[in-house]
């Protein structure tokens, strides 16, 4: 298959999407480990997902891929979006739902999350969801920050984000100890940084997941 897929309308790329996502849920045996982002782009892929009987919910873990540090109310919070959008509209609840608690200090929220993970598993995801900012981040990996230097830790603190700056998120080492990942990206702004980010010389922080060999991208080439 082609690294980048493009599809050329909404239902298409939302169908495409979540078609891909239940099949590599059926094909895995036993529990299955997602994580997940945030934004506009996967709002339609999540209601369609909720709303699908093909998989038995309550063996899918979910994760949250990154998060602003705000209260779970705030308008710019991944768990209220994913919350509203995936997690309550399931039949039955996942396996897991692990987010970062922002009601916590940040690195108490590190601390919880890393907790939930296991470090040693070297393929501990089985599917990560990601998307593509217009300065080529992704999670909340941004260009120029300290973070994107950390081999160790599988969770950190950024304070690279706009328009709120603190961020927590899964690092390089937790991102690539996915068994799959797929970009979800849509509209015509973010052709350009998609065409940047497989230059030869390209620094931008979202290259190094996108040059993996496991690694997808679902282009949406309508808006």
């Amino acid at each position: 298959m082609n690294k980048i897929i493009t599809l050329q309308s909404e239902n298409k790329f939302v169908k495409t999407v979540v078609d891909h996502i239940l099949d590599s849920i059926k094909k895995k045996k036993g529990l299955f480990r997602m994580a997940v982002s945030g934004g506009s782009t996967p709002g339609p892929i999540y209601k369609r997902l909720a709303a699908s009987d093909q998989v038995d919910w309550t063996q899918v873990e979910i994760y949250l891929v990154d998060e602003r540090y705000v209260s779970a109310e705030n308008e710019h919070s991944n768990y209220r979006l994913i919350t509203n959008e995936l997690i309550a509209k399931f039949p039955s609840p996942p396996a897991k739902w692990v987010n970062f608690n922002c009601s916590l200090t940040i690195y108490e929220a590190l601390d919880m999350y890393e907790r939930s993970l296991d470090s040693l598993d070297k393929q501990f995801f089985d599917l990560i969801l990601l998307g593509l900012g217009a300065d080529g981040h992704t999670a909340s990996l941004f260009p120029a920050d300290p973070l994107l230097t950390e081999e160790t830790r599988w969770v950190g603190h950024s304070s690279k984000g706009h328009p709120v700056p603190d961020r927590l998120t899964l690092t390089y080492p937790a991102l690539e100890s996915s068994r799959e990942i797929l970009f979800l990206v849509k509209g015509k702004t973010k052709e350009n940084i998609l065409q940047r980010i497989q230059e030869p010389d390209s620094q931008l922080p979202a290259k190094r997941i996108f040059q993996l060999e496991k690694t997808k991208v679902f282009f949406g080439d309508y808006a």
